[in-house]
């Protein structure tokens, strides 16, 4: 009966395989599934960091402070930009950012506190999480050699 009708046994092929393959497609999506912090991301007006660094120090170690993290944006190839918040204070403020990260914080020489937000500026690009905890991890080696740090991630 189908070799009488090879128009409709062409369909039916076509039609099986197209069915075939939209289920194979959900079923990958599902199982791949999605990036948490790239979904945080999608929205462009409002912007949440991927990952939460405080960094305490002993004001008088601010000079191997600004030594390490010039050390970590030239292996992890950001550009750096720390400047007084405002003229006269020892207050300031960092900036790290490349094409796909940006990081922003600002240092408060009463406390002794770094406080930097880690962003993803590419939310298509779907980073993974742990390509963030690798900087991380080389962010706190370099701030584990200064005496008497303290290093804390909220995710």
């Amino acid at each position: 009966m189908l070799a009488k009708r090879p128009i409709l046994s062409v369909l039916m092929i076509l039609l099986s395989g197209y069915l075939l393959g939209m289920v194979f497609g959900c079923l990958g999506a599902f199982i791949i599934g999605k990036v948490p912090e790239a979904e945080n991301q999608s929205n462009k007006s409002i912007q949440t960091p991927v990952r939460r660094i405080t960094i305490t120090i002993d004001n008088s170690q601010q000079d191997k402070l600004i030594s390490s993290l010039r050390k970590f944006v030239d292996k992890w190839g950001y550009a750096l930009r720390i400047a007084p918040r405002n003229p006269g204070e020892e207050d300031f403020i960092v900036e790290m950012w490349r094409i796909d990260m940006k990081l922003i914080g600002s240092y408060s020489n009463d406390t002794g506190t770094l406080k930097l937000d880690f962003y993803n500026t590419d939310p298509q690009g779907r980073m993974p999480w742990w390509f963030f905890d690798d900087e991380l991890k080389d962010l706190r080696r370099l701030i584990d050699e200064i005496p008497n740090s303290t290093f804390t991630v909220n995710k």
